[in-house]
Order: C-alpha cells, then sequence, then structure tokens
C-alpha cells in the first residue's frame, strides 16, 4: 500500500484530507507541522508527501528540501493559501510536483 504524509497546522484541513486519500486506497500519516512531519517522514518513508507552504515551526519549503535531500524519488506536493504564489512557483523550480490552493476544494 502506498503511503502519503499530510502535514499541515489546521486540523479541520488534515483530518478533512485524510479522509479523502483514506479512501482513494492510501496509508496516511497526519502531523500539525514540519517538525512533526519530518519526524514521521523518517520512520514511516512515505511515497508522497503534502505540505502547506506556511507553518510556525518549519515552512512548506524546508519540508521539501529535506524530503529531497534524503529521498529524491519521494514526492512533494506543497498546500498554498492567497499570497503565497511566488513561493510556490520557487517550489516547483526546485522540485515539487505541484501545489494544491487554498482552500482546497475536496470534490
Amino acid at each position: 500500500m502506498k503511503k502519503v504524509l499530510l502535514i499541515d497546522d489546521e486540523e479541520v484541513i488534515r483530518n478533512r484530507m485524510k479522509k479523502v486519500i483514506e479512501k482513494e486506497g492510501y496509508e496516511t500519516f497526519i502531523a500539525s507541522g514540519g517538525r512533526e512531519g519530518m519526524e514521521i517522514f523518517a520512520r514511516e518513508d512515505p511515497d508522497l508527501v503534502i505540505t502547506d507552504l506556511m507553518m510556525p515551526d518549519m515552512d512548506g519549503m524546508e519540508v521539501m528540501h529535506l524530503v529531497k535531500k534524503a529521498s529524491p524519488g519521494t514526492e512533494v506536493i506543497l498546500i498554498t493559501g492567497y499570497g503565497e504564489y511566488e513561493m510556490a512557483v520557487q517550489a516547483l523550480r526546485e522540485g515539487a510536483l505541484d501545489y494544491l490552493k487554498k482552500p482546497i476544494d475536496i470534490d
């Protein structure tokens, strides 16, 4: 079973996305911040990391760089809110697979 790590400091977003991802048949791990996410990443070795761009303890760019350094084949998708598109574009240039715009339309 493929593994997905979802990192977001907003509990509502984490829980909704977790349900959707699991419904699609993926084993899903959640973290409320970048540091916790990286601990889970080291332990679980997920195939995909979905991370919020702006978080208080470690931003999504740093998460992406650490993931790519540890496991270049692991894909990273960033979640971004209004006003963060320049960073999202930069992340795409630096190896992110894609980005999702908040609020996320689960449908």
